[in-house]
């Protein structure tokens, strides 16, 4: 016969397919793989962003050779102002 355990245990695993497959239902459809047009798209703007930080740290080493630059005439002509005030 069956037992009041085995009803118990029967409901349980009957209620927890009903759930596990309301569960699967409800995700939505939405979350396939992405087609092959969205990963080009998503390759260019990874690419554009690489083209970016790259024009960024050209734009750097451009700054810090300009910097370097204008402090090389700066102590240069410092050194004009101290040679012509020993000649004096």
């Amino acid at each position: 016969m069956i037992t009041t355990r085995m009803k118990v245990a029967a409901r349980l695993a009957f209620v927890s397919v009903l759930l596990s497959s309301g569960a699967i239902a409800a995700v939505p459809k939405d979350t396939e793989r992405p087609d092959k047009e969205m990963l080009q798209m998503m390759e260019l703007l990874k690419n554009m962003e690489m083209i970016k930080n790259i024009d960024l740290m050209q734009d750097m080493q451009n700054v810090d050779s300009s910097a370097g630059a204008a402090a090389t005439n700066s102590a240069q002509k410092s050194q004009v102002v101290k040679k012509g005030e020993a000649v004096k």
